[in-house]
């Protein structure tokens, strides 16, 4: 009885909290529940491995959605995730709220100061193709689904690595919203001390809705910024062999060249 009653008053404060909710949010904005016919592709992921099913996905169109959400979920003490891709531990909850950043997003690229603007839900492919138009990159993740902004802020190894650092280390600047619904600005000149922990750490720090990224000439990669990529599969008892030639691949000096090993385990 203990249980159901829990149930019923869970239920009910998180009905009136999403009706209190849609008064606040702009029009463009979405919140979805369980009776909504978009809420199961709405709650999709890269994986189903420690997939959690949310009580609402909240979809917000801008930066001010944000705060609105966070400081209406602080209130009324429900808990709650960013998404962007769905690839992150961090990004999935049980009965709580979703913030999907689908509905929120813009890339800019400043080719003049070498810096790229990236905003919300941004995907991978997104910031890669807004790039390359502008002859610049970045550390950029492989997988053309995984979330811009979550991919910098936890560290970000890429094959660009040997040559400009993790992505967490060409993060200029960010926007977090805070536990107490404030924007606050991250970045060397201000409010340096969050800006550390933004560079690799930074989804518990906040919600970062902008990142400002350090970009570089696609020149540097090699003659006309072209690069090869590719992945090659070997058996497990090779795995030796192919270390020792990786090894060698990726301290040669004559090249940017690097390389990842993943040992994986059939589908």
């Amino acid at each position: 009885m203990l249980s159901s009653l829990t149930q019923i008053s869970t239920g009910s404060k998180m009905d009136t909290f999403v009706s209190d909710l849609r008064s606040k949010l702009s029009d463009h904005s979405r919140i979805l529940t369980p009776a909504n016919p978009d809420f199961a592709a709405a709650s999709e992921r890269w994986s189903d491995i420690d997939r959690k099913t949310p009580a609402v996905i909240v979809q917000p169109a801008g930066e001010e959605d944000i705060v609105v959400i966070v400081k209406a979920a602080h209130a009324a003490k429900i808990p709650f995730v960013p998404a962007t891709g769905g690839h992150s531990p961090w990004s999935t909850i049980e009965n709580g709220i979703i913030i999907d950043l689908s509905r929120f997003k813009d890339v800019r690229v400043d080719t003049d100061q070498q810096l790229v603007t990236v905003k919300g839900g941004v995907l991978m492919k997104e910031l890669q193709i807004a790039l390359s138009e502008s002859n610049q990159f970045t550390t950029v993740a492989n997988g053309n689904t995984v979330g811009a902004i979550p991919y910098m802020i936890g560290g970000g190894i890429s094959s660009y690595t040997p040559l400009i650092g993790y992505a967490c280390e060409n993060i200029h600047s960010a926007r977090v919203v805070v536990a107490s619904g404030d924007v606050v600005v991250a970045s060397p000149t201000e409010n340096s001390d969050l800006l550390w922990p933004i560079r690799g750490a930074g989804q518990f720090f906040g919600l970062v809705t902008e990142l400002v990224l350090h970009t570089h000439d696609h020149r540097l990669m090699g003659p006309n910024g072209i690069r090869q990529l590719g992945t090659i599969l070997f058996p497990t008892e090779r795995a030796s062999e192919v270390c020792g030639v990786l090894k060698d691949v990726v301290s040669r000096n004559d090249h940017a060249s690097a390389g990842h090993f993943m040992a994986m385990n059939d589908p």
